[in-house]
């Protein structure tokens, strides 16, 4: 071991706490990836009396380390739901053989401990709601902080003893709402894509099928989807993003630009404008992507898809953009030019070029004579030359 290790061997590092320490548990609600934890650790750092917060995202639970004297248990679990997550809680309620509202405040004191959360009373039925954490303290454990303190306990109403496992009983819960959910995604996902094969086919008008699209994807979105949205504003109100952003703004956009292909114009609306415009101006170009296009392309003079487009509208557009970028419409119209010009030189290249020397292949001109085959050569450069004049839009570079 060289100088440099012996001095980093023999550092020593101290933090010294007022207080009694203690280690307190807490499973999460909520996480879903990375960022989730390092918010709630974060929310949790920020609480008066806490030491260290580690939270695991593959077991849901948040380890922080408490000074006894200076922590208010209350606030560990408001500072996860003000970050928008929610902590595990159970419930249990103790029946006394008396309870007088000058009582509360003995009570209160009594359970004033690390693991509760929240202490209600109901004065008719003599009873006390504890709201508690069960990794912390067991609900055998409140009953004896009462009976410490003085009141007599008669009965408890508390969680099966069967079913205190809190891990699987939070993955339960979770799972039930997960498969809620996708209970009524699923069928009306379905029935939305069987409603595009039939459009595909004509056995639906598209129009129809804009409206009950829409009609099933709102439950899909906002219902099957909310974990997501609810997941995205939490993340915006603490300034992150995590996968539920990505998840809830790739699919709000698309559900939003959908509801706009629906409310602003019906395919027979654009077939009628570009009929409109072809009055006023003459041959009219259109450009789309949607089912809802096919229509106006067909009816355009020139139409053009692009090539992310469906397949209908691709089969209905005359040129099909491949890269997927209007600019590409500039390109298209040199190319096009190009083409133009070409065809116009080849015909008036042909017709003078037959002109001239068919005449003179046929030996009417006075004094001029071909032979056969070299009359023949002729014809066959022609059309050589105009071939070659053709080929040469292929190292054309637009």
């Amino acid at each position: 071991m060289n100088y440099a290790d012996t001095s980093i061997a023999n550092v020593r590092v101290g933090l010294r706490f007022g207080g009694r320490t203690r280690e307190v548990t807490l499973k999460i609600i909520g996480m879903h990836c990375a960022t989730c934890s390092l918010t709630v650790q974060k929310a949790l750092l920020s609480v008066p009396g806490v030491l260290t917060a580690n939270v695991s995202l593959a077991s849901d639970e948040a380890k922080v380390v408490v000074d006894e004297a200076r922590i208010d248990y209350k606030a560990l679990l408001r500072a996860v739901q003000r970050a928008g997550y929610d902590v595990y809680r159970e419930e249990v309620k103790v029946y006394l053989r008396s309870l007088n509202p000058d009582d509360e405040s003995a009570i209160t004191k009594a359970l004033s401990r690390i693991g509760v959360f929240n202490v209600g009373f109901d004065l008719t039925n003599h009873s006390v709601i504890i709201e508690y954490n069960p990794l912390d303290i067991t609900s055998d454990e409140l009953t004896t902080m009462l009976r410490r303190s003085g009141f007599t306990v008669i009965n408890v109403s508390k969680a099966s003893e069967v079913d205190l496992d809190v891990d699987k009983r939070t993955v339960e819960s979770d799972l039930r709402d997960i498969l809620l959910r996708l209970v009524v995604a699923v069928p009306l996902t379905t029935a939305i894509f069987i409603m595009m094969i039939l459009t595909m086919t004509s056995l639906i008008p598209i129009p129809l099928y804009n409206l009950l699209s829409f009609i099933l994807a709102t439950p899909v979105q906002f219902y099957s989807g909310w974990r997501f949205i609810k997941g995205a504003v939490r993340a915006f109100h603490n300034a992150t993003a995590n996968m539920d952003t990505l998840v809830a703004l790739g699919t709000l956009s698309a559900y939003v630009f959908s509801i706009l292909v629906l409310i602003n114009l019906l395919p027979d609306d654009k077939v009628n404008i570009i009929n409109e415009l072809r009055g006023k101006y003459g041959l009219i170009a259109m450009v789309g992507d949607g089912i809802n296009d096919a229509a106006a392309l067909n009816a355009a003079d020139v139409g053009i898809a692009m090539g992310s487009g469906s397949d209908i509208t691709k089969e209905a557009g005359d040129v099909v953009l491949l890269r997927n970028r209007l600019d590409q419409l500039i390109d298209l119209i040199t190319l096009s030019r190009r083409v133009l010009n070409n065809i116009k030189f080849n015909l008036i290249y042909a017709f003078l070029y037959n002109v001239i020397l068919i005449p003179i292949a046929a030996g009417v001109v006075p004094g001029i004579t071909v032979r056969p085959e070299w009359a023949g050569l002729a014809m066959a450069l022609s059309s050589i030359t105009v071939t070659l004049n053709a080929l040469r839009l292929r190292y054309s570079h637009v």
